[in-house]
């Protein structure tokens, strides 16, 4: 019978040669972003700190030396007591305020109305306490045509027109604006009525559109 008899082992092959790396599979997408979370509570207040002491009030200052009292004026003497008269003053008008044309040798009448007027009864009278005039002061306006140069007589009635006393005689309306002051009169009246008078001359030329002014002072 034939034996069988086991080989010798053989030789370990050499190894393989390492495959190449696999490429790197895609990148996954990326989750959404998670919901915010809710905001913490409000800490507490912490208490407000005590206020502080008040600072210590400066030191007063030392107060100036007061300067030297001024010498004083010597004192005038007392003037003289002045006299007294006695008496009181008051000042009238009397007017007429729209246009008048002066008729040769007519005497119109004037106390404080709108027009001259040629008849007493027509005219607003002023009444004065008794006293005595002593100054007059009279204006005459005249808007269109001048006067010639004859003069006009202006007087003062009292008594309710029954006394006339002259307050000057020598008025002219020459001018658009005519002024007469009349000073150191001496006119003596009773309480009641007044009015005044102008009496014309006869004109070589006539004023046409003329105002009157008279004022007078009184002493009471």
């Amino acid at each position: 019978m034939n034996c069988l008899r086991s080989g010798v082992q053989g030789i370990q092959g050499l190894q393989g040669v390492q495959g190449t790396q696999g490429t790197q599979g895609l990148q996954g997408v990326q989750g959404t972003q998670g919901t915010q979370g809710l905001q913490g509570i409000q800490g507490t207040q912490g208490l407000q700190g005590t206020q502080g002491t008040q600072g210590l009030q400066g030191i007063q200052g030392i107060q100036g030396v007061q300067g030297i009292q001024g010498i004083q004026g010597v004192i005038g003497t007392q003037g003289a007591t002045g006299t007294s008269t006695g008496s009181e003053v008051i000042a009238i008008s009397y007017f007429n305020v729209s246009n008048r044309s002066l008729a040769d040798g007519t005497t119109y009448i004037m106390g404080q109305m709108t027009s001259l007027q040629t008849s007493i009864n027509a005219v607003a009278h002023i009444p004065l306490p008794s006293g005595t005039i002593t100054e007059a002061y009279i204006g005459v306006y005249n808007a269109s045509t001048f006067a010639s140069g004859e003069n006009i007589t202006v007087n003062f009635l009292s008594d309710g027109g029954a006394t006339s006393n002259i307050l000057s005689s020598t008025v002219t309306a020459t001018s658009r604006h005519n002024e007469f002051i009349i000073t150191g009169l001496s006119i003596s009246i009773n309480a009641g009525r007044t009015f005044i008078t102008i009496d014309c001359p006869t004109f070589a030329t006539n004023p046409t559109a003329v105002q009157f002014r008279v004022g007078v002072k009184l002493e009471l």
